[in-house]
């Protein structure tokens, strides 16, 4: 049987140790980052009939809910213990030019995406504004979404 404990898979602490490397040498938003670790760190999107085999924990204890409070990639490197060769920039140390993060990003992350995800889902379809499309559909602007056209394959 096939799951995080198989010979033909690299362990997912060491794959998610690489993203994040990969992550910092590229600069990638912080954000996005950590989107996709928590992605990594949950079974939503596993078929039902694997998530029985799949190990929820990893060797070094990291959950969902301790990526949760990660605000940049430093937070990242250091709660995965990431070795890196290059600093991330604007935060010293080489590498130089402007810091990557922007605060002033349009983009609204919420956590409760990964940490409860039901929830988030039942009140961002009663269009509360939590979410980037409210229910109607209308963008959380006011405007009209886009039509979705239909294709034919």
């Amino acid at each position: 049987r096939l799951g995080y404990g198989s010979p033909l898979l690299s362990p997912r602490i060491d794959v998610i140790q690489e993203y994040i490397a990969r992550c910092v040498r590229y600069r990638t938003h912080s954000k996005n980052a950590k989107y996709v670790v928590m992605e990594m760190l949950n079974h939503r999107r596993t078929p039902a009939s694997r998530v029985a085999f799949m190990d929820v924990r990893l060797e070094g204890g990291q959950t969902v809910n301790s990526v949760s409070p990660c605000r940049s990639l430093d937070d990242l490197v250091r709660l995965f213990d990431v070795r890196r060769t290059m600093a991330i920039p604007g935060r010293g140390g080489g590498g130089g030019g402007a810091a990557v993060e922007d605060d002033a990003d349009a983009h609204r992350y919420d956590d409760r995406y990964f940490t409860d995800h039901d929830k988030f889902r039942r009140e961002r379809l009663a269009g509360d504004g939590s979410g980037a499309t409210t229910k109607g559909g209308e963008d959380s602007d006011g405007g009209k979404a886009p039509k979705r056209q239909k294709v034919d394959y």
